[in-house]
C-alpha cells in the first residue's frame, strides 16, 4: 500500500499542475507590460505546451500505475487468500 500511496501523492502533483500552470501563464501574459510582443508569445507557447504536456503525461501515467499496481494487488490477494494485509497483526 505504500506504493500506492506514493502514487497517489505523485498524481495529486500533476493534477496541481495542470490547474495552476495555465492560471500562471494566464496572469503571466495579463501583466506583461509590452504591447504584442511576439517573442513572449513564442516563449509562452513553448512553456505552457512543454510543463503542460509533461503534467498531462505524468498524470495519466501515474493513474494507469495506479490502476495497474492496484490489480495486481488483488490477484494476489485471491491467489494467496489474504484479503486483509494487516493479517499478521
Amino acid at each position: 500500500m505504500n506504493t500506492i500511496q506514493k502514487l497517489r501523492r505523485e498524481l495529486k502533483i500533476y493534477a496541481a499542475g495542470i490547474i495552476v500552470l495555465p492560471i500562471l501563464s494566464i496572469i503571466s501574459y495579463m501583466f506583461n507590460n509590452q504591447k504584442l510582443n511576439y517573442n513572449f508569445l513564442i516563449f509562452f507557447a513553448l512553456y505552457f505546451g512543454l510543463f503542460f504536456g509533461f503534467c498531462v503525461i505524468g498524470f495519466f501515467s501515474t493513474k494507469k500505475a495506479i490502476k495497474t499496481y492496484s490489480q495486481l494487488i488483488e490477484k494476489s490477494q485471491e491467489e494467496f487468500g489474504e484479503k486483509n494485509e494487516n493479517h499478521r497483526i
